[in-house]
């Protein structure tokens, strides 16, 4: 028995070139959205290391200029 994906995509295939576009752009907008927020906690997460290391005195801080 083919797997929900596999069904799913054997009905994409029967829509309109115009349905399918929408489709591929709806799912590909979804993952740019969970990407990003991975991105953000990666980069939250990041940051909050450096004030540690900051904070502990392991790392001193350069100024942006």
């Amino acid at each position: 028995m083919p797997t929900s994906a596999e069904r799913l995509y054997k009905q994409a295939l029967s829509l309109s070139l115009k349905a399918r576009a929408d489709l591929i752009e709806c799912l590909v907008a979804t993952l740019a959205e969970e990407i990003l927020n991975g991105v953000t906690c990666a980069q939250l997460d990041e940051v909050h290391r450096r004030m540690v290391q900051i904070d502990s005195g392991k790392m001193t801080p350069i100024a942006g200029d």
